[in-house]
């Protein structure tokens, strides 16, 4: 049920900034963002791309808290122990490492095996 309102969502975003942005969106970084400067509620509310950001990220922190305590209660849950505190540390640690080291690096061979395969191709 989540995932098909979540892709009815991003399906009515897509059409909003394609119908506001035409052929350009595809070069948009963030439509969204854009989008967001065009609404303007008479005189007085204009430019609300901070409101925009501002739940984005509360959005993205919601996001990644509700993970993190998954990851702490499923691990809990697994390895048979009735507090999930006790691994809230060795969690946090896992999902920080998670996060600031091995995303990047994926993202940086990423970009490597991609700037390899357009300079062969122009060979």
């Amino acid at each position: 049920m989540s995932s098909s309102l979540s892709r009815q969502s991003r399906q009515r975003q897509l059409t909003i900034n394609v119908l506001l942005f035409g052929n350009i969106t595809s070069s948009l970084t963030y439509p969204a963002i854009g989008a967001a400067s065009y609404i303007s509620i008479g005189n007085f509310l204009t430019r609300l791309e901070s409101v925009v950001m501002a739940l984005w990220v509360a959005g993205a922190f919601l996001k990644l808290s509700v993970y993190y305590y998954a990851l702490a209660l499923g691990s809990a849950q697994w390895s048979r122990l009735n507090d999930y505190p006790l691994l809230l540390f060795p969690s946090n640690v896992f999902f920080n490492y998670t996060i600031e080291f091995v995303l990047p690096l994926l993202l940086v061979i990423t970009a490597l095996i991609r700037k390899l395969a357009t300079t062969a191709d122009r060979l």
